[in-house]
């Protein structure tokens, strides 16, 4: 078995924001009996303009996203493994988008009050004074952080117990580790798959329209997916070195412009869907 714990780490992403947004209670009432309804549905108001906190919330689903791409699942508690490869490169791009978010949050917290006063405006009668943090309880209900640990190790596994029983828990610590690796490369192909079917499908259609994030998604893939294969699967990387030179060398104008490229290519990723699906049969 690969020693996991020496090529990756475990990495936790905890981002918080307020939403702005409160259920009314009182107006979901009066719309069911205004409607003679009963358990119709519920009312959510925004205490604030939805535009204040829109560039907030863009960062984070873009951190969010970033975080996904570079890491692989593990288990199910929030944490994610980090290749040791990408350990820099994500620490790097992570404090960039952590300062960004800060400085957003930091705006938004200026603009709290005068924020505030126009909700009172727009609102009306359903602006309750109440339901809005003070100044210096809002900013907190904004956090971006990560944290790192390092990957169990079973033969670091020491505690006052019976001998039987602590060679029972490293076997149980042994059996995690090899699954979360099966399902870590799983993670990887999928990954590949995804990005190749959706250029076959939109290729083969000669008359299809497509954005130039088809290609760049599969050419930002291919660049991290040798860090992202823990086991070094030379299937895995096979596949990733045909889909670069195969996929991703014409650009998504020339794909437009040229048909004979654009058949050419969607050939490609059908042959390459065709040998990964025998690969994944055998497997």
């Amino acid at each position: 078995m690969s020693n996991l714990h020496n090529k990756a780490m475990l990495v936790t992403l905890n981002c918080s924001q307020w939403t702005g947004r409160k259920l009314d209670k009182k107006v979901s009432k009066e719309i069911e009996q205004q409607h003679q309804a009963k358990d119709a549905g519920r009312f959510n108001k925004m205490l604030i303009s939805a535009d204040a906190l829109k560039p907030i919330s863009n960062l984070v689903s873009k951190i969010r996203a970033y975080h996904e791409s570079v890491t692989l699942p593990w288990m199910d508690d929030g944490k994610r493994m980090l290749p040791a490869k990408l350990y820099l490169e994500y620490t790097q791009q992570m404090r960039g988008m952590r300062d960004s978010f800060n400085a957003l949050v930091d705006e938004f917290y200026n603009n709290y009050p005068t924020l505030i006063k126009e909700a009172r405006l727009k609102l009306g009668t359903m602006y309750d004074p109440g339901e809005y943090p003070p100044p210096d309880v809002i900013r907190g209900k904004f956090d971006l952080g990560f944290r790192f640990e390092p990957i169990p190790d079973a033969a670091d596994f020491r505690v006052d117990i019976d001998a039987d029983d602590v060679k029972a828990i490293r076997a149980d610590i042994t059996r995690n580790i090899s699954t979360q690796q099966h399902d870590a490369l799983q993670h990887c192909w999928g990954r590949l798959r995804e990005v190749v079917s959706k250029i076959e499908e939109r290729l083969s259609d000669p008359d299809a329209i497509f954005r130039d994030s088809l290609i760049e998604n599969a050419r930002s893939l291919v660049k991290i997916l040798p860090a992202l294969n823990l086991l070094e699967d030379p299937e895995l990387e096979a596949a990733r070195s045909a889909v670069e030179m195969r996929l991703c060398m014409a650009s998504p104008q020339r794909l437009r412009d040229d048909k004979a490229v654009r058949a050419q290519t969607a050939q490609a990723a059908s042959e390459i869907l065709q040998r990964m699906m025998s690969y994944a049969a055998a497997a």
